[in-house]
């Protein structure tokens, strides 16, 4: 992703957010180094509970990059 740099690599209207690809690269990293900071490791099971946001985006790449997989859940009535 960093190689993209400044690119625009996310953008949730609803949120007013707009994430380059750098900024998305360094929001990952952060939380993937913070999933296994408490404790999960690579081959863990995450469920993430959330509506659709930039935050759920930012988890899932975490949590990929950290080597955890995130079984799918629907939260339609959220």
């Amino acid at each position: 992703m960093a190689a993209q740099g400044a690119r625009t690599a996310l953008i949730s209207r609803h949120q007013g957010v707009r994430l380059s690809y750098a900024k998305l690269d360094a929001a990952v990293d952060a939380v993937a180094a913070g999933l296994l900071r408490h404790g999960l490791q690579p081959g863990d099971r995450l469920r993430i509970w959330s509506p659709n946001n930039v935050e759920w985006v930012v988890t899932m790449f975490a949590a990929a990059r950290a080597g955890v997989s995130t079984p799918c859940m629907a939260i339609s009535s959220l």
